[in-house]
């Protein structure tokens, strides 16, 4: 059970060794970001695609 505030998903574990691969390759250069984790680094990826996505976007405005 993931702590307050926080909810969990699941992915197949092709999705999940990929996006640890990417991570671990990138660890130096993420953390610049401030992503030191690989759940900080999913968040991150998260969302840097809503705010590419225009749909999801116009969706969150609405809030």
């Amino acid at each position: 059970m993931p702590k307050a505030g926080f909810k969990s998903i699941t992915v197949s574990e092709t999705v999940y060794d990929k996006f640890q691969d990417v991570y671990q390759k990138n660890k130096d250069s993420l953390a610049m970001k401030g992503v030191n984790s690989f759940s900080g680094y999913v968040t991150y990826m998260l969302e840097e695609m809503m705010q590419k996505d225009k749909t999801f976007c116009k969706i969150c405005s609405k809030d």
